[in-house]
């Protein structure tokens, strides 16, 4: 997703976008560095607006992040299962 919007915005203008510094930007692609995660829930909406556009339709894709209209739309919800994790609550 970085690397789509990198060619499409260029490394200046992408740091800005998502209010980082250039070095911070370069250090995710050069040494595997990753995002918080409110950041990569940032680079997902910039990637699904700019380079899918039409990727996201309602809230439900971004509360999904898109995993459930792979097919198409709100109709094929729940086609594509998710795997549940296991939680333990207390001891």
């Amino acid at each position: 997703m970085l690397r789509d919007l990198r060619s499409v915005l260029g490394w200046p203008c992408l740091a800005q976008v998502l209010s980082i510094s250039l070095i911070t930007l370069r250090e995710w692609f050069e040494t595997g560095k990753r995002p918080s995660a409110a950041g990569i829930r940032l680079v997902w909406l910039l990637w699904a607006d700019i380079c899918r556009p039409g990727t996201i339709k309602t809230i439900f894709d971004v509360s999904t992040w898109g995993r459930f209209t792979e097919l198409g739309g709100p109709e094929h919800a729940g086609k594509r299962p998710l795997r549940a994790t296991k939680r333990r609550i207390g001891n």
